[in-house]
């Protein structure tokens, strides 16, 4: 809810703000009042009748944030509980370097095509010399002229087979003692301990 005073828009959070709530409000709205009204030069928000709130209210304060520096405009936050307020200052102590985020480097769309149509021509190649040496030695197998030690194969059927059970059986108890342990914590949430 918005109301306004002479130069000051006052700004009531009232309810859950939670990231499971339907229906919060956007950021865009108030910000759309404050660019009709060139009168305003601050905006206060109060939190008196606020109930549950998480990172939903924190990211709609950070855009209002963003939206009152583009206008110049001071935003007052002393109106709201003391954890939003000091989450509100650790967010916004430390504003973003410019540079910081990776950008993708823009390429031009011929140097893009090349690039495409090179990649195709270098992945056909080794696809069909894979292709090419996998039938031919599946051929060879077939006609009984492959050339290998039939105990070298028994050894690799072997390491496969029976040798490889110890350490298959201890990374499958191990990787279900991490899902145990990782999901415990999110089935507590719906009661289901056991």
């Amino acid at each position: 809810m918005t109301s306004r005073t002479a130069r000051q828009m006052n700004v009531s959070f009232s309810g859950d703000w939670c990231i499971e709530s339907i229906g919060l409000m956007d950021p865009a709205s108030i910000l759309a009042e404050l660019k009709d009204d060139s009168a305003t030069q601050s905006v206060m928000l109060d939190g008196q009748a606020l109930g549950r709130w998480d990172s939903a209210l924190m990211t709609f304060l950070l855009d209002l944030a963003q939206g009152c520096r583009d206008r110049q405009l001071s935003l007052e936050v002393a109106g709201m509980p003391a954890g939003v307020q000091s989450l509100f200052a650790l967010a916004a102590a430390v504003p973003e370097r410019e540079g910081a985020r990776r950008s993708a480097p823009r390429v031009a769309w011929l140097a893009g095509v090349g690039e495409a149509a090179h990649n195709f021509w270098t992945d056909g190649r080794f696809l069909t010399h894979f292709v090419g040496e996998a039938a031919l030695a599946g051929w060879g197998l077939a006609a009984g002229k492959a050339r290998y030690r039939r105990i070298d194969l028994w050894l690799q059927i072997q390491e496969c087979g029976p040798s490889a059970l110890p350490i298959v059986t201890l990374i499958s108890l191990l990787v279900g003692l991490i899902l145990a342990f990782v999901g415990a914590v999110q089935l507590a949430m719906f009661g289901a301990q056991l």
